[in-house]
């Protein structure tokens, strides 16, 4: 019997114990769980979880940017928007105010988005940037940057499957229901009301805002 465990919040799914509140006896195997079961924690879908005694894939040696190019005004707006949000938790309202200002500018100043394969660009992240960014900061032995890419690299996992989970749905999974994103850690939450507790950072519900329609 195998094992697979939620890249997003860890829930791990024991194929020797099924999981018989959703209808999965005891000795299901992960090949027969069907393919519209979710993580009862996150609301991941199984594209999210792997198996632990997987082997890694072996990390290739990170290529040098030659040339990272200007910043766009929607990037740049992104940015603003972060820092303004990083200066409110410091309680310097005064800079925060004026970050948001400068967001506004930049986002008001950007171009109309085209369609790209984010999703494409999400798993080529997960699969090839982050394995990367991971051994460097090991190398350098740097906690603090080995940490802030667990937090990154499991939110950025959550997009990649709630994006999967839209694209089969066809949109209908938003239909009658809301959105919540985690102030802490970006977790984004698709239901009727917030978790009680973050699946990714643990932070109690209120720190849960809902997205309103049209925003």
């Amino acid at each position: 019997m195998k094992r697979f465990v939620c890249s997003i919040c860890g829930f791990v799914y024991d194929e020797a114990n099924g999981l018989p509140d959703a209808g999965l006896k005891p000795g299901t195997l992960w090949q027969d769980v069907p393919a519209s079961w979710v993580c009862p924690v996150c609301g991941a879908d199984k594209q999210a979880f792997y198996e632990v005694s997987s082997e890694k894939k072996a990390v290739q040696p990170m290529a040098p940017i030659e040339d990272a190019g200007d910043m766009t005004n929607l990037e740049m707006s992104a940015l603003c928007s972060n820092l303004a949000k990083a200066c409110a938790k410091q309680f310097s309202h005064q800079d925060a105010e004026l970050y948001q200002q400068l967001a506004d500018w930049y986002l008001a100043a950007s171009a109309p988005l085209e369609d790209s394969p984010l999703e494409a660009e999400l798993t080529h992240d997960v699969d090839a940037l982050y394995p990367q960014a991971n051994q460097l900061a090991k190398e350098a032995e740097d906690r603090g940057a080995l940490r802030i890419l667990l937090w990154s690299e499991k939110v950025t996992r959550m997009h990649a499957s709630l994006l999967s989970r839209m694209e089969e749905s066809k949109g209908d999974m938003m239909r009658d229901t809301n959105v919540f994103v985690c102030d802490a850690c970006g977790f984004i939450f698709v239901g009727d009301s917030a978790p009680d507790i973050c699946p990714v950072c643990k932070v109690p519900a209120f720190k849960f805002n809902r997205i309103e329609r049209g925003a």
